[in-house]
Formats: C-alpha cells, sequence, structure tokens
C-alpha cells in the first residue's frame, strides 16, 4: 500500500511537470503567439514605454490615461520587458510567465487547502493554453493567479495570525490592477472566510478577525467603487435575467470555451464530468466527515459565480465575454472546494488518467489549429520589416475569422486577426490606427481627441474600421487629424469582397496614392506614393 501510494505521488509530480513543460514548448514554437487581443497589448505598452520617454510621435497622436482603473498590471509588465527584449520575444516570455504562475499558483492553493488533493493540480491545464488566452485576456489571467494565491494565503495561514493583512492587501491591490471580477471574487472570499471560519461567530478573537478584514478590504474596495462602478454607463444594468435551458446547456457542455474547432466539444464535455464526479466524490467525503470544510468562502465564490452566469450582464466584464470568464471561475472554484476532502483509495489514480486523456484530446487539436493563424500573423511582422520610422499605419482587415476563402476559415470562433495589425507599430517608430485600447477608458493609454480613428476614421458608428471589410474615410481622417496616412496593410483574402462598397471605396484610395511595396499569401503593405524615406534605428526591430 505504502509502494503504491508512493509511485501513484512520483508519477503525479512527474505528470505535472511534462504536461507544464509541454505548454511552454508550445509558446516558443510557434513563430508568433497570436491571439485576438494581445497585438493591441503588446502595442499599447510600447507606446506607454514612448509616452514616459517623451517619443515626440506617440506624444502627437495619445496621452496617458491616469485613471485608476483596471487593466494596467499587462501594460506595465509588457512594457518592462520590451525594454530588454523584442517585442515578440517579450511577449512569449509574458505568456510563459503567466502560464506557468496559473498552474504553480492552482497547485498552490490545492496544497493549502488539503495536501492530498494536489493530484487535481493538472485540472488547470485545460485552461491554460485555451479559450481565457486565446482571446488575449491577460489581465483576466493574472486576475486568476492572484486570486489563487490569495485563496491559497488565508488557507495556510490560521485565524490568529497577524501575518495576514499586509500580503492580503498587497494582492488585493495586484487584482484591482488586474481585472474586476476575480477582484470582487476576492473580496467575498476574504469577507466570508474571515465570517465563517471560526466556530465560535461571538467570540473576542473572531470579531477582531472580522474587524481587520474589513480594514484589509476597505482601501481596494473604495478604490474599485469610486474609479470603476461609478464610472460605468448609467444605462446598462449589472443584472440581466437568463436563467433558461440554453444557459444550462452551455454550463454542462462548456461549449463556450471552445477556441477553433467543434473537435474540442467532446472534451470540454468530459471536463464537465470530470468537474461533477470530483464534486461528488467531495459531497461523500463530506458526508462522512462534515468537520473537513476550512470555511465557507470558496463555497460563497463558487455560488457567487454560478449566480452572475445565470443573472450577470457583460458590463461587469467591461462589455466583453462574462460568461467565458465566469466559467473559469466556475470550473476552479468546483475542484478547489472539493480539493478540501481527500481521496478515497483508487480515486487519484482515475483522475489523473481522466485528466490526461483530456489534455491528449484538446491541446493536439488546438495547436493545429493554432498554427497556422501565428505563421500568417507571421507575415504582418515580416510586411513592416525594416519600414521607416514616422510612419502612420491602417490596418484594413478582410479576414477577422482567417477566412482564406469560402470553404476555409482558421478560427471560426474568435476573431483572432482582429487586432493582428498592432504588430506593425510595436518598435518600428510607427503609428498604427488600429488601436481599439486607446479607444476605451479601461487601458494605461488612450488618444488624443482629433486623432482618434474610432471617431474621425470609421464611418456609421466608432467600429466602422473594424467592419470585414472597413468602413473607413481616409480623407476625413486626414482632414481632422491634419495627419496624412502613409501605410495601409490589407489582412486577409479581400478578393471576397471586390464589388463590396467598402471595397470599392478603399480600392480607389489605393490606386490612386499608394503602391503596393510587400505581397505576402495573407497580407499586402502599401505605401504612399512619393512619400519621404527614414532610415530606421538598429534599435527598433520588432523581432
Amino acid at each position: 500500500m505504502h509502494w503504491t501510494t508512493s509511485y501513484s505521488t512520483k508519477a503525479e509530480k512527474i505528470t505535472f511537470s511534462l504536461l507544464l513543460v509541454i505548454q511552454v514548448v508550445i509558446i516558443w514554437s510557434l513563430p508568433v503567439f497570436i491571439t485576438q487581443d494581445g497585438p493591441s497589448h503588446l502595442y499599447n505598452a510600447n507606446l506607454l514605454t514612448e509616452l514616459l520617454q517623451g517619443d515626440s510621435l506617440a506624444l502627437r497622436f495619445h496621452e496617458i490615461n491616469l485613471d485608476t482603473f483596471p487593466n494596467w498590471f499587462s501594460t506595465i509588465i509588457l512594457g518592462l520587458l520590451q525594454f530588454v527584449f523584442s517585442p515578440l520575444i517579450g511577449e512569449k516570455i509574458f505568456i510563459s510567465i503567466l502560464i506557468v504562475s496559473l498552474a504553480l499558483s492552482f497547485r498552490f492553493a490545492l496544497k493549502c487547502i488539503q495536501s492530498s488533493s494536489v493530484y487535481l493540480s493538472s485540472f488547470i491545464f485545460t485552461f491554460t493554453y485555451g479559450y481565457h488566452l486565446f482571446f488575449g485576456f491577460y489581465n483576466f489571467l493574472w486576475g486568476i493567479v492572484f486570486l489563487l494565491l490569495l485563496i491559497a494565503w488565508h488557507q495556510s495561514q490560521s485565524l490568529d495570525s497577524n501575518r495576514q493583512g499586509l500580503p492580503s492587501f498587497f494582492i488585493l491591490l495586484l487584482l484591482y490592477f488586474c481585472h474586476p471580477v476575480p477582484f470582487v471574487f476576492a473580496i467575498i472570499f476574504i469577507m466570508v472566510q474571515s465570517c465563517t471560519i471560526n466556530k465560535n461567530l461571538f467570540s473576542l478573537s473572531h470579531f477582531k478577525s472580522v474587524a481587520k478584514n474589513l480594514l484589509l478590504v476597505a482601501a481596494p474596495t473604495l478604490l474599485f467603487l469610486l474609479f470603476f462602478i461609478s464610472r460605468q454607463s448609467s444605462d446598462s444594468s449589472i443584472w440581466q435575467d437568463k436563467w433558461d435551458t440554453e444557459q444550462l446547456t452551455l454550463l454542462r457542455e462548456l461549449s463556450i470555451l471552445q477556441s477553433f474547432s467543434i473537435e474540442e466539444l467532446p472534451a470540454l464535455s468530459l471536463v464537465f464530468y470530470v468537474m461533477l464526479l470530483v464534486l461528488l466524490h467531495a459531497l461523500y467525503r463530506f458526508i462522512q466527515n462534515p468537520n473537513r470544510l476550512k470555511g465557507l468562502g470558496l463555497l460563497f465564490v463558487f455560488l457567487t459565480a454560478i449566480f452572475l452566469f445565470f443573472n450577470g450582464n457583460e458590463a461587469i466584464a467591461g462589455g466583453s465575454k462574462l460568461e467565458g470568464r465566469l466559467m473559469i471561475f466556475i470550473c476552479l472554484l468546483t475542484i478547489l472546494f472539493s480539493a478540501q476532502a481527500s481521496p478515497i483509495k483508487g480515486f487519484k489514480e482515475l483522475c489523473m488518467i481522466l485528466l490526461l486523456v483530456i489534455y491528449a484530446m484538446i491541446v493536439p487539436i488546438r495547436y493545429q489549429a493554432h498554427l497556422p493563424c501565428a505563421q500568417r500573423a507571421r507575415q504582418v511582422v515580416e510586411s513592416v520589416k525594416n519600414l521607416s520610422p514616422g510612419e502612420i499605419i491602417l490596418p484594413t482587415n478582410c479576414s477577422s475569422y482567417g477566412e482564406l476563402d469560402e470553404q476555409t476559415t482558421l478560427s471560426p470562433f474568435l476573431r483572432i486577426f482582429k487586432h493582428v495589425g498592432c504588430y506593425a507599430g510595436c518598435k518600428t517608430g510607427s503609428i498604427v490606427l488600429d488601436n481599439y485600447e486607446a479607444n476605451t477608458t479601461y487601458f494605461p493609454v488612450k488618444w488624443k481627441e482629433s486623432k482618434n480613428p474610432y471617431k474621425n476614421l470609421s464611418v456609421g458608428n466608432e467600429g466602422g474600421m473594424e467592419e470585414n471589410p472597413p468602413n473607413i474615410d481616409i480623407a476625413n481622417y486626414e482632414l481632422r487629424s491634419q495627419e496624412k496616412i502613409t501605410g495601409i496593410i490589407q489582412i486577409g483574402n479581400c478578393d471576397r469582397f471586390a464589388h463590396h462598397q467598402n471595397m470599392i471605396s478603399l480600392d480607389s484610395n489605393l490606386n490612386r496614392d499608394f503602391e503596393i511595396k510587400k505581397e505576402f499569401e495573407f497580407v499586402k503593405l502599401f505605401l504612399r506614393k512619393n512619400r519621404q524615406k527614414k532610415k530606421l534605428p538598429f534599435d527598433r526591430q520588432l523581432l
């Protein structure tokens, strides 16, 4: 029995380490780690460093947004990495650290909750190379890392420990500058955990603990209320009733987490059943021994995630993908709550086998779909290689989903090429007009009003330039901004829209004022005719 347990424990450690190494190898095997929002995050990190250094071109178009909103964390880290590494290398280092941090923080949380439950650690690999990363939700994923560390810290410290305060306060501040959803969950966890972990609810030590935790969360919560909640749109309710069978199906199938292909669905359904199996196992163990529960913080956070999944409005997540964001919380919190129960004989080995099966099913499917996307993203990078500094570049997208022809679409479930043109602005000394982040109030960099292409270039609405093909008025933008667009990047198969009015208008501008300079399978670079050429400094290379 002892030999079997020892062998199983060693096998689990080796399996976890091997899967983690494979994840990192995947990142570095791709020519560009393309995600939907990632190029924009990388570009804005580069812009922030240029603004801080007083770069004249960056200052002409942008300014620093000093509002203390979330979404600062990734921008700062990516910016710091670009002081040492080229943008694409810095991005891969950043994503590698993120994936390793997710895996290790989840394992650490499991160990702090119940050391015998670390066998569930490989569950995290269902999500590290998946939906949230492919969308480029970097700040949100870092928020999960810090939330896991907060949970682990509170589970590992005794009720009367005086060491909880400062680390918890620091983690809460980091969470605020990552994403509002994990931040709110952290507040709920701290308060509920402090109120329920002591069985003697009316003891002096219990009242002291609750008071201490109230003070702990007071400052970050006030920051959140003043600078985030108070500035949400007044006509946007944070509640929305979504109790229906379709929502239940989403929860059961986890289909919202599919990234590239419907071939992922069997593996995602298996994730749900593994999660359900672990929960039923835990309930059985709790019935045997109710004293296994370590406070109700995890349970309340889990119930909050379920409630928001059926009742929360997209505004809670900044207007984007709330259900998908909540799904990972529901899954991880189910495992963390269930981890309070030590496994019965044979259950550990069963879970390890099932998790390996899921990994073997889902990761190859995603990688095979991700690779051709990365190869085409590389063409954008190559198109601006050795480009002169000072260019004003307009990416025009005809294939946000990677439509190659009528039969072939590389990324049918997410617009992975939506902001790929932002790579053209990283360390090239140029301004890229496809910068949606600077058109919002949630990020550190914002457009100057007269230079904002979403206001002065888009036709019909601010999203006109993100249509496929884009609905834009170049002459109007140049008149209002007093700037000349000197380069246009065409992304994707634009021949599909040869008779579309938007494409006809764009082609007219290209034929009259621009000439093609570089052409690839998926990307074409046009530069303005008779423009003044400048020499590109050596240290402004994207690669």
